[in-house]
């Protein structure tokens, strides 16, 4: 299978309990994460299928064991569904529709937020054999922006559909529309809030009082609807402890920087208590102290004496910081067909309206029984300009390149000389399939009529 390279793979994450992560709860194991109904027996004209998934680009794969993990478990259910014959439009669509679901990605439920502090998500999907695509954009209320886009491809006689009005024409089709509120922490994120590298969490140790130790980790909430709140609490001690508070950016103040400090906490009565000195406003006073369900309560006092409040809730690791996430799948059954999808939340900074090439067919989006199926991740304005996804099938249908050649000429030639970072995923009309991208790492997947499902961390290879 050419462009594969399969012996440069990271260890290979199989396990398919998953842990809670973020904050949001795993898919049970026995749950099926393509749903029922898949229609099998359409495609058995052939025996090769392929299907390839991604998460996103990332930078270590212990980071990402989470996304790893549910990639694996997709794969293994996906290959039984298109050995018996499911079709590469459906494939796609379900796989990516899990993801969304999952919470664990930048798109769907576990969507970024913009800087206004709003979800706008993006998908779209294409068939190849009838060359038939549907896509659509800055939805901010619609749950399954795959199953959207894939809505406006068969059911519209458009090829894109966005805002608001795009909302109401997916729920007068029997489209699930849901509240701001479905989206992990209504889509904020911590991208602003500057994290120190050497961040680490000491376990209490046995003479810290249970109630006290149940302080320790990572703790995330927003003040006023707009300020991310991030504590981190460090170590905990019988009277004290280390926190790291940080904020991101006011969007009601003149300054555009979030802002991130250590300081020494203490206990009294069972709450603590954080003394912060910020520039300009003087000594701002922090109370925490344990709340509902495993949340922390936290009021901030300023020095005027006004008190906002909010509720921290617990997370693994720092929420969407440093994360894009966006998701893809392309896939080849046995009819010999080719489809591609891509959905996302777009950067966490991103500006109001702003739509990347996710929903952009030949940018984020591109499938041709001719040629390939490709969807791409990354600085989607590059991928927009460069039409990355269609250049790959461009390059094989009219330079007479293999999937691997064009894939690499595109990335590591047209790309990176533009300055562009990202990847694709793609499969040919053979099976063949090519994983490239010019960033650290990217989660990724694949599964085939030949190979066991695999997925890891793939290590960035300049040839």
């Amino acid at each position: 299978m050419a462009g594969t390279r399969f012996e440069q793979w990271l260890p290979v994450y199989g396990a398919l309990i998953l842990v809670q992560v973020l904050g949001m709860p795993a898919i049970a194991s026995g749950q099926s994460l393509l749903g029922d109904n898949l229609r099998p027996a359409r495609c058995s004209a052939g025996e090769v299928f392929s299907l390839v998934l991604h998460g996103g680009t990332a930078h270590s794969p212990s980071t990402y064991i989470d996304g790893i993990a549910f990639i694996q478990r997709l794969l293994k259910e996906a290959r039984p569904a298109l050995k018996a014959g499911a079709t590469s439009v459906d494939i796609v669509h379900r796989a990516i529709r899990a993801m969304e679901d999952s919470g664990l990605f930048n798109a769907g439920r576990g969507a970024l937020a913009n800087k206004a502090g709003v979800v706008e998500l993006d998908a779209s999907i294409m068939d190849g054999q009838r060359m038939n695509a549907g896509a659509v954009a800055s939805v901010k209320r619609v749950k399954n922006p795959i199953s959207a886009a894939r809505l406006v491809m068969e059911r519209s006689p458009q090829v894109m559909r966005i805002g608001p009005d795009a909302e109401a024409y997916v729920g007068s089709r029997g489209g699930d529309i849901v509240n701001p509120s479905y989206f992990r922490l209504s889509g904020l994120t911590f991208y602003d809030v500057p994290v120190p590298e050497d961040v680490k969490i000491i376990a209490p140790g046995p003479g810290v009082a249970p109630e006290l130790a149940g302080y320790s980790g990572i703790w995330g909430g927003v003040l006023a609807g707009a300020l991310p709140i991030l504590l981190v609490v460090e170590e905990v001690e019988a009277d004290r402890a280390r926190v790291l508070f940080g904020h991101g950016f006011d969007p009601g103040a003149d300054i555009r920087t979030g802002h991130s400090e250590r300081y020494d906490a203490r206990f009294e009565f069972g709450a603590m208590l954080i003394d912060v000195e910020t520039p300009g406003k003087g000594q701002l006073k922090l109370r925490v102290r344990p709340g509902k369900a495993g949340d922390l309560d936290l009021v901030y006092s300023l020095a005027n004496g006004h008190r906002l409040t909010t509720a921290l809730r617990k997370f693994q690791e720092i929420p969407g910081h440093e994360k894009h996430g966006t998701v893809g799948a392309v896939a080849l059954d046995r009819c010999g067909n080719l489809a591609a999808g891509t959905s996302t939340g777009g950067f966490g900074s991103k500006v109001p309206g702003r739509v990347g090439d996710s929903p952009i067919i030949g940018a984020g989006t591109y499938a041709d029984n001719k040629t390939a199926a490709v969807s791409a991740t990354g600085h989607g304005e590059y991928f927009m300009i460069h039409v990355i996804a269609h250049d790959i099938a461009a390059r094989m249908e009219h330079g007479g390149k293999s999937l691997d050649e064009a894939a690499h000429a595109a990335i590591h030639d047209k790309l990176t000389s533009a300055g562009g970072r990202g990847g694709v995923i793609a499969v040919d009309a053979k099976g063949n399939v090519a994983m490239v991208f010019n960033t650290p790492g990217m989660v990724r997947g694949l599964v085939t009529h030949d190979r066991a499902p695999t997925s890891g961390v793939y290590k960035l290879n300049l040839r």
